[in-house]
């Protein structure tokens, strides 16, 4: 599936009056989610090789909250997709507001922590 991405006047790939994003999202490109939180707005696909995708679906700050569901049940379920093998990770977090400085720091030291379990990541 090819998709054209839209293009804006500035060039930013964002509206400049709304902030709506303008490149195709994760949703027209992979379809529907495969986990969807729905407290948090957050959205997850599964990739082959062990890998996920999550995003933001709305603007938010990245707090205690987020921190707690990547490290704590959306990795769970990606070890026990990929067992021993090394998983990849990439969240779109372009919708953040903004992150609690402690947040940061602790996604920081967990990342850190299980490198050894992940062949790469991206946020």
């Amino acid at each position: 599936m090819r998709v054209e991405p839209r293009v804006t006047s500035d060039g930013s790939g964002r509206e400049p009056s709304d902030g709506t994003p303008c490149e195709p999202s994760l949703r027209e490109l992979l379809g529907e989610p495969h986990l969807v939180e729905p407290d948090l707005q957050y959205a997850v696909w599964w990739t082959s090789p062990h890998g996920v995708i999550g995003t933001m679906l709305a603007p938010s700050r990245i707090d205690d909250r987020l921190a707690d569901y990547v490290t704590g049940p959306l990795h769970d379920a990606m070890r026990a997709r990929a067992g021993d093998a090394p998983t990849y990770a990439l969240h779109d977090w372009s919708l953040a507001t903004g992150y609690d400085g402690t947040t940061r720091l602790r996604l920081v030291r967990w990342v850190v922590a299980h490198r050894a379990e992940l062949a790469a990541i991206g946020v």
